[in-house]
């Protein structure tokens, strides 16, 4: 008996007779795919998709078959989807992170769709979700969706959704402005290039660094863009010099990870975003006209002079 037809007497079954029955399906070994793909093919009917339901779909994207969580989690993505008022705070904060990264990426980047327009469909219908999962509203979490679609739609919007996923929790656990905050990293991902997710997953975790630092949330805006303006400016000097440092060798790396993981992250917990600022933008400048074996020890003296001062 499906799901669909009416009871014996001829009787059109109540909505919690349609759930008992669904789940009971969903339990069993014999009738659960079967069932999965008639949740698939009515994912908008609202007697069939009911919060039990959805819960119980959530339960099996942890199979260990990889093929009922796989077609679970194609099946909640679509119930999410045409049922947002469904993707409750409380629904998702229940999700593995790893779950959570992969329906967003189902969401943005749904298959067989390679059609533009299709795709930005698929996004606008995500945002109720990524406000949940990264706590932003629904017009950030677009703008933001419209970011992403510039980059390779597998592997790096999944290594996308993976750092995000983490700034948000870090994110929340600050005094910031999480709209405020995003918004940003939007701004500074629109102007990255298609072809520099390097650039992207740096500024990233630039982000992420500086969030134990001291201030309001446009003092944190402001310190990243400079942050960042820095990071770009260093490349922009290597590349112009043609010294023997090249972006991502052994010196590259170690320039870049004393400035933006140890000094810049410490300075904005000592003098806080506001004063910081200032200070990256004198070394933007100054970075300008240096040599790339030297632009370490030029940072470090105007930051530290800053922080003297």
């Amino acid at each position: 008996m499906a799901v669909q037809k009416k009871l014996d007497g001829g009787k059109v079954p109540m909505r919690s007779e349609v759930e008992r029955y669904a789940l009971d399906c969903l339990e069993n070994r014999d009738t659960q795919v079967k069932q999965l793909f008639e949740l698939l093919r009515r994912s908008g009917d609202k007697i069939l998709v009911t919060p039990k339901i959805v819960d119980k779909v959530g339960e099996m994207m942890g199979e260990r078959d990889e093929y009922i969580s796989n077609l679970a989690m194609k099946v909640y993505t679509e119930l999410m989807k045409k049922n947002p008022e469904l993707a409750t705070k409380e629904r998702i904060d229940k999700l593995d992170s790893q779950i959570k990264i992969n329906i967003f990426e189902r969401l943005c980047c749904p298959e067989n769709t390679p059609d533009f327009i299709k795709v930005k469909e698929e996004a606008e219908k995500a945002s109720e979700f990524i406000r949940y999962v990264f706590g932003i509203s629904p017009e950030v979490s677009k703008a933001f969706g419209d970011e992403l679609e510039k980059f390779h739609p597998t592997k790096q919007r999944r290594e996308a959704s993976r750092l995000l996923e983490n700034f948000a929790e870090e994110l929340k656990e600050t005094k910031l402005d999480s709209n405020a905050v995003f918004d940003e990293v939007r701004k500074l991902t629109k102007q990255t290039g298609q072809h520099e997710f390097a650039d992207f997953k740096m500024m990233v975790r630039i982000a992420e660094n500086l969030l134990p630092g001291r201030g309001n949330s446009e003092e944190y805006n402001e310190c990243l863009e400079a942050s960042f303006g820095l990071y770009r400016g260093i490349n922009n000097r290597i590349e112009e010099a043609r010294s023997g440092v090249k972006k991502g060798d052994r010196e590259w790396v170690t320039i870049v990870d004393k400035v933006f993981k140890d000094w810049v992250p410490e300075l904005a917990r000592t003098m806080g975003y506001a004063h910081l600022t200032r200070g990256l933008e004198v070394a933007v400048e100054e970075v300008k006209k240096e040599e790339p074996e030297h632009i370490r020890r030029t940072i470090l003296e105007i930051l530290e002079k800053g922080k003297a001062s």
